[in-house]
């Protein structure tokens, strides 16, 4: 299930950067990409071993109930849950989107500070010409060169398998998936939302 599901997103990521590189605006791009993510997984779910993966974006909005009156920090929450699990696990990630040319921005460095402030599993993602790779927002603010570098799907199926990821930004799963997804974008100030839940099939 990893494995396919690690693959496929890698080569979304490549296909939407190749497309879209330096034109689009970063949040569209991130948005754009997360809507991809969602639209292949559902068009061709992965379902293996009893297992099935659902995916679905979330957008808080910029008014009504829960609009942020300020977004800062971090473009995405990634939600990861494992309701196969007894009991269950949820864990989140945030993202803050970057186009790799811009990566020196001085911003940067407040805007990791902002999403390390909620939370470790604090991730920048540098937007390129045929691929995006992922770093962790501590090793950057620590200097480590070089920095650990991953794929996107590699980030988020290490948090499916419970290897990365911060429980205390995990959405309520005792809420339905929007509700969670809602009430975590608003407490974590942060615009958009993706999340991937592994469930058991009950037929």
């Amino acid at each position: 299930m990893f494995g396919d599901l690690e693959e496929r997103i890698n080569g979304i990521a490549a296909m939407i950067a190749a497309d879209h590189y330096n034109v689009a605006q970063e949040p569209a791009f991130t948005s754009r990409l997360a809507q991809e993510i969602e639209s292949e997984l559902r068009r061709h779910p992965i379902n293996k071993a009893g297992l099935r993966l659902e995916v679905a974006t979330q957008d808080l909005g910029d008014r009504g109930p829960g609009a942020l009156e300020k977004r800062v920090g971090a473009d995405l929450y990634i939600s990861l849950a494992r309701r196969d699990r007894r009991p269950p696990v949820s864990k989140g990630m945030l993202m803050q989107a970057k186009w790799d040319i811009t990566a020196n921005d001085r911003k940067l460095g407040s805007q990791m500070q902002e999403m390390m402030a909620r939370s470790e599993d604090a991730y920048v993602w540098f937007y390129g010409p045929t691929e995006i790779q992922c770093a962790k927002a501590s090793d950057l603010m620590q200097n480590h060169v070089p920095f650990r570098s991953l794929t996107v799907g590699e980030m988020i199926v290490n948090g499916l398998r419970c290897s990365a990821g911060d429980v205390g930004i995990g959405r309520d799963l005792t809420l339905s998936r929007a509700d969670g997804m809602r009430a975590q974008l608003a407490a974590l100030r942060t615009p958009q939302g993706l999340s991937f839940a592994v469930v058991r099939n009950t037929k």
